[in-house]
């Protein structure tokens, strides 16, 4: 066992702690001074000007422009997290908070049944300082910058995760995957008061294969969050209604989770969030991945604008592991153009937003009331073989599953009544994506 059970009460006062505190007491000490031997961030490689750079430099420098990205992309005004933002993103209000700053490590093999560990003297080796970066602004280095706020930034504090690490059991147990270097993206974050678990995107938006392989950007499907937490705070709650694979992160006081997303396929789409809340693009997801870690953190830090277009770009880079599109001649082909093409289109297979009324979903039928817009998200069937959980409640556990005629829960039976062959050319035509 990890924790006795005054340790766990100590975790759960973390909570408020955390809500009130993180911020601007967390690690100043621990950033220290900015690199040195570093071209400031913000400035240009003069042999690369492309337009990635060029509209890096732009949003991290314009914050009219970034403006303008919110309030064009967000589909309905009127709703609650188009409002929060609207009253906040850089309306000196956000723009005040001061810049994220951790000092964090990941967590490892070897903590699994572990004690928790105590806060560092001073960063060594294995503690690292998530602070402001200076970088060089190339695709290279925001790549690299990217993919480290994808697998190191505390994302959200989340104190339930020390009952995941009682054992190798329970690691498996609640679904996290394991690398060499990583238990399930979780990270060690020094707090006022102690060291505590938080996850960072690639906790649920990353996972291994059956070969042991780390996939960016493939959900993680098995992870049961809710279970954790239920177990974790020693009662029964609606979390546990969550089931693996599924995360609520609406933040109306709703019971309405909905399966973790693909975000391997977030290019390819027109819109983000279940409920098509914001018209996509690269400069849009940088928006909503800046303002979404602000809310993440009680509105107490930010992440740096380039940062968020940083992780934004890498999240877009993602597209490139998905398998190409099969050739026209597969025999497939025709029968998913006829039967799901009017929806899934062109060559990301996604499309524009689905009006609720022509869904059976149980998310049409209890649509959020912060992120609400009358519609449902076209989702990209680019690598939809390779996901555990199809659906928006995650209720197929693959293809076979989607068209099985018994199912009869998660909507969407478009495809169930196709004769023996035109369902399997369908079905070896979606393995093959």
């Amino acid at each position: 066992m990890i924790l006795f059970n005054s340790r766990i009460q100590r975790f759960r006062g973390i909570l408020s702690l955390f809500c009130a505190m993180v911020v601007t007491m967390v690690m100043a000490a621990a950033c220290g001074e900015k690199k040195t031997g570093v071209v400031p961030h913000g400035t240009v490689n003069d042999s690369e000007s492309d337009d990635i750079v060029t509209l890096a430099i732009r949003y991290k420098n314009d914050a009219g422009f970034r403006r303008k990205i919110l309030e064009d992309s967000l589909v309905n005004p009127s709703n609650r997290y188009a409002q929060i933002r609207f009253a906040n993103y850089e309306r000196n209000k956000w723009t005040q908070l001061p810049e994220a700053c951790f000092l964090a490590r990941p967590v490892v093999r070897a903590d699994v049944g572990a004690t928790v560990p105590t806060a560092p003297q001073k960063t060594g080796d294995a503690w690292e300082s998530m602070e402001a970066s200076s970088y060089e602004i190339s695709e290279k280095n925001l790549l690299r910058r990217g993919e480290e706020l994808f697998t190191r930034y505390p994302a959200q504090l989340a104190p339930s995760m020390v009952k995941a690490l009682e054992s190798a059991g329970a690691v498996s147990r609640y679904g996290l995957w394991q690398t060499d270097g990583s238990v399930g993206g979780l990270v060690w974050m020094v707090l006022p008061g102690g060291v505590y678990p938080a996850v960072t995107c690639s906790s649920c938006h990353a996972s291994v294969d059956a070969r042991g392989e780390y996939r960016p950007g493939r959900p993680n499907h098995l992870i049961d969050s809710g279970k954790v937490k239920d177990d974790f705070y020693g009662r029964r709650t609606l979390y546990s209604t969550w089931g693996p694979g599924k995360v609520d992160v609406a933040g109306d006081g709703e019971n309405n989770p909905v399966v973790i997303a693909d975000v391997r396929t977030v290019r390819f789409q027109t819109h983000l969030h279940r409920t098509a809340n914001v018209k996509n693009s690269l400069e849009a997801l940088a928006v909503r991945i800046e303002t979404g870690l602000i809310m993440a953190h009680r509105q107490s830090i930010r992440p740096t604008s380039l940062d968020a277009f940083a992780l934004a770009f890498y999240l877009w880079s993602l597209g490139d592991a998905v398998k190409s599109l099969p050739p026209a001649s597969h025999p497939g082909r025709s029968v998913f153009e006829r039967h799901c093409g009017n929806c899934h289109q062109g060559t990301g297979l996604s499309g524009q937003p689905v009006p609720t009324e022509r869904l059976n979903s149980p998310v049409a039928e209890h649509p959020s009331s912060v992120r609400g817009t009358g519609y449902l998200n076209c989702v990209s069937l680019r690598g939809v073989s390779d996901r555990g959980r199809l659906l928006f409640g995650g209720e197929a556990t693959g293809i076979d599953a989607m068209f099985d005629p018994q199912r009869k829960a998660g909507g969407h039976f478009f495809g169930n009544r196709l004769s023996e062959s035109a369902l399997r050319d369908l079905k070896a035509y979606l393995n093959a994506l």
